[in-house]
């Protein structure tokens, strides 16, 4: 993997609720850290089963980062939110952190 093809900068946010003025629960999402990542497209077979449309995304990042990554967080990415489905870590080599995640509406 070489660095140049990090070329692409995600978001990871949490979920969070606060009270609004009125008392009111509004779910928002908070910022957690921002990373360079690579965006790996979809297979063929993967095209075919969303019928056309791709709804998951496979993110390739540093394995070291400032949090840990979760599978409750949401990766902002090109106007999109995507909540994490599945990591995949790099336990051998220790260099690269699997994300896939699914886009949702919000």
């Amino acid at each position: 993997m070489e660095i140049g093809e990090f070329d692409t900068r995600i978001m990871f946010n949490r979920k969070v609720q606060e009270k609004d003025e009125n008392g009111e629960l509004k779910k928002r999402l908070a910022p957690v850290f921002p990373c360079w990542a690579e965006v790996r497209k979809a297979t063929a077979k993967e095209f075919k089963e969303g019928e056309g449309r791709s709804t998951r995304i496979t993110f390739v990042i540093r394995e070291q980062q400032k949090n840990k990554i979760e599978t409750d967080m949401v990766i902002t990415f090109n106007g999109g939110n995507f909540e994490v489905i599945e990591t995949l870590p790099d336990y051998k080599n220790k260099e690269l952190f699997l994300v896939k995640g699914e886009l949702f509406e919000w």
